[in-house]
Parts: structure tokens; sequence; C-alpha cells
């Protein structure tokens, strides 16, 4: 479990505790309140803390973050519950599931300095000591928390495996790239190949009730955008991607320029 202990300097916001923690939590929650909505001074005394603590409201908010809770209400109305994205974590038993590693991937990247650095640095991050420089200087971050942060953040992509699956993502593109054979099915691919496409085409033949659609975006100047979607999408779905694509257009727009 990676925590943050201290935020001197008033650090932006970020995950308390890192996603395989979230998780844990998530289950517990499950486990006592199912899908119902609870107080959330009932869900703090279920997860084990005593009195309306900071750390205890860290942990809500960093789950919230994940995308594994919403609330309603303020103060001693509150009330909390899981989401479905939590649900399709926890719930899913099996020993090996697509469809769980990918909602897992989709939690590590839902809080938006997540997505906003990964997107940044196209899942191949510097080293700890230029994250710590990167952000203290542009994303005002004091030392201390510039550095619980690195932790959390590094432990929920480890937890993700999304290392794993950018290098798949990458080898895949350079293997493309490098055999221009009839045979090659990579060959006739319009736009690059996205880790999730890599992991779901064996899985399409099995289950096709899913479909992944591409859409292409025209932009000034000729130029096109290709954005992979689920099929159907829910509303709240598309909400959290439009919301992370603002996140990412600070860094998306100065490479363009």
């Amino acid at each position: 479990m990676v925590t943050n202990q201290s935020r001197a300097g008033r650090s932006p916001g970020y995950p308390d505790i890192d996603l395989r923690e979230a998780i844990e939590r998530a289950r517990v929650l499950w486990q006592k309140e199912s899908r119902n909505h609870a107080p959330v001074s009932t869900i703090l005394e279920h997860w084990g803390y005593k009195g309306n603590t900071g750390p205890a409201h860290r942990a809500v908010a960093a789950l919230k973050k994940f995308g594994l809770l919403s609330d309603r209400g303020r103060g001693e109305n509150r009330q909390a519950c899981l989401t479905e994205l939590a649900l399709s974590i926890i719930l899913d038993q099996r020993e090996t599931s697509t469809e769980r590693s990918e909602a897992i991937r989709k939690a590590a990247l839902m809080p938006p300095i997540h997505a906003e650095l990964w997107e940044e640095y196209s899942g191949d991050l510097p080293s700890d000591s230029t994250l710590q420089f990167i952000l203290q200087k542009e994303r005002r971050f004091s030392p201390s928390g510039a550095d619980a942060f690195i932790k959390e953040f590094r432990a929920t992509i480890e937890f993700a495996k999304l290392e794993y699956v950018s290098t798949v993502a990458e080898q895949s593109a350079e293997s493309a790239d490098g055999d221009t054979s009839e045979d090659d099915d990579t060959s006739s691919e319009p736009f690059p190949v996205s880790p999730n496409v890599l992991e779901e085409k064996p899985v399409h033949k099995e289950r096709a009730s899913t479909e992944m659609r591409v859409l292409q975006l025209p932009l000034l100047g000729g130029n096109w955008a290709a954005v992979q979607i689920p099929r159907p999408m829910s509303e709240p779905d598309w909400e959290q991607m439009m919301a992370v694509l603002a996140a990412m257009k600070p860094g998306i727009v100065n490479i363009a320029e």
C-alpha cells in the first residue's frame, strides 16, 4: 500500500492511495453494503477509520478519483456507493479476464494527472528525479507531495500492468513498420494499434456483443484524428472520455504546436 503521509505546500490533487489498495477498499464496501448507498461515516467505519480524520476522507477522495466511488449529499447527509466500474473489477472472479484487466487500466488513468502524464510520455515515463523536477517546476508540487505522488503513480501503473501493455503496443508497431509483406495483417491498419485493441481482437470472436469503433474526426488544415470507443457507449463513459481529453489538452496542443 502506498499512502501520502503529508502534503506540505498544497500539492495538486492526486489519489492518496494506490489503485490496488483502492480496489481492496471497494471490495470491503461491497461485502458490507453491496450496491447500496451508505453514509460516508459508516463507510469509514467499514474501512477501520475512527472519526472524520484527514486520511479517512482522502481515502474516499482517492476512490472517487479512480472512478470506483460516487457520492451524493453534504456533511452528515453525505452518502456514497460503488460505481459500475468498481463492480466490473471486484465481481469478475475469472482467473483470466480481458474485461477486468481493461477495467483496471481504465481506473488507473481516471485521475486526470495520471492520464496527462501517461499521455505526455506515451507510456514511457522518465526517471523519478526527472519527474520530481517536472512536478515541482511545471505543476507546483511540493517536494514531499511530488515524492508521494510518484510512489502512488508507479505502484498504480505496475498493478494495472500499463507498462507491459505499452511495450506490447510499441513492439507491434515496430513489427508492422519493418515487415511490408502482403501476409502481414497489421499493414492494413489505417491508424496505430492501441493497447486495448491488441488484447481485444482475439476476444471479439467469442464476444460478439462488444464492438470497438474507430471514430475519424476531421481537423482544421486537412488532418484527421482517430478515437477508438466501445459501442454502445454509456453517457457516464462519454463524459469521462471528454473529461480525460480535456485534461490531456495542454500536452496534446503543445506537441502539435
